[in-house]
């Protein structure tokens, strides 16, 4: 049963980052779900051109960003630095997220309250 309790609080968790994710030129490409792996997931986004990778370690219930530096290169994801530990049980960081990918897809942004918003030029 804990299985389905992890799958059941996950799948809104990753709705509402593409609702948020709406707010940028970004898209959720690809996502894979282990249940059996303490409820740890990926999430692949396409951002202005970058390529990202959003881990959830379930086990260290800690988030982190990777970047694949060129299209052009074999798949070799690298760590971005931004990190961040799970405050509420199974709750993604959807907010400080957002913002993070914005900013490695070189996509100013302003904030209102926890909401990032797309600068607009």
């Amino acid at each position: 049963m804990k299985d389905q309790d992890n799958t059941n609080r996950q799948f809104p968790g990753m709705v509402e980052l593409e609702e948020a994710l709406q707010g940028l030129p970004a898209e959720i490409r690809s996502h894979q779900y282990e249940p059996g792996l303490f409820g740890s997931w990926l999430a692949v986004v396409h951002c202005n051109g970058v390529w990202l990778r959003v881990i959830y370690e379930g086990r260290e219930s800690q988030y982190s960003l990777q970047r694949w530096p060129s299209e052009g290169e074999a798949m070799d994801w690298q760590l971005t630095g931004w990190q961040s530990r799970e405050e509420v049980f199974r709750q993604i960081p959807v907010a400080a997220l957002v913002a993070e990918i914005a900013k490695q897809a070189g996509i100013p942004q302003e904030f209102d309250g926890d909401a990032p918003r797309r600068h607009q030029t």
